[in-house]
């Protein structure tokens, strides 16, 4: 929880600072853009401090070219979940605010992705060998 918390205050955070500067002509980025950047680096951060922190003590897959892939392909499925509500609260709901994009893919898409993730990061690619 405390890394997941730590990703999710690097996501809003950056997720916030792009929508604001877009909004303030300093940017020219979409929110689906904007996400994306924040998601992945938080998606970084977490899995630094998940493989030296959080996993580290299972006899799992080693460090590595595989381990890297499984976590970027269990992110890539995660930033998928998180894009989903956003999208959904602006193209079919019509909310495009910034508290609306907020609600949506900070709360409902990210609680959403982090138990997809961590149940994937456990089993999949910090599995027990």
């Amino acid at each position: 929880l405390i890394v997941g918390a730590g990703g999710f205050v690097i996501d809003v955070g950056v997720f916030n600072l792009l929508a604001i500067a877009s909004s303030q002509s300093l940017l020219n980025l979409d929110p689906f853009s904007i996400k994306a950047i924040s998601f992945t680096l938080a998606v970084t951060f977490t899995y630094v401090v998940n493989s030296r922190w959080t996993f580290h003590k299972r006899n799992a897959r080693p460090e590595g070219v595989s381990r890297i892939f499984r976590y970027s392909l269990v992110n890539v499925f995660g930033l998928l979940i998180t894009l989903i509500p956003l999208y959904i609260s602006r193209n079919v709901l019509g909310f495009t605010s910034l508290l609306a994009d907020n609600i949506s893919a900070n709360v409902i898409g990210v609680s959403l992705a982090v138990l997809f993730r961590f149940t994937a990061s456990r089993l999949w690619v910090f599995a027990k060998l």
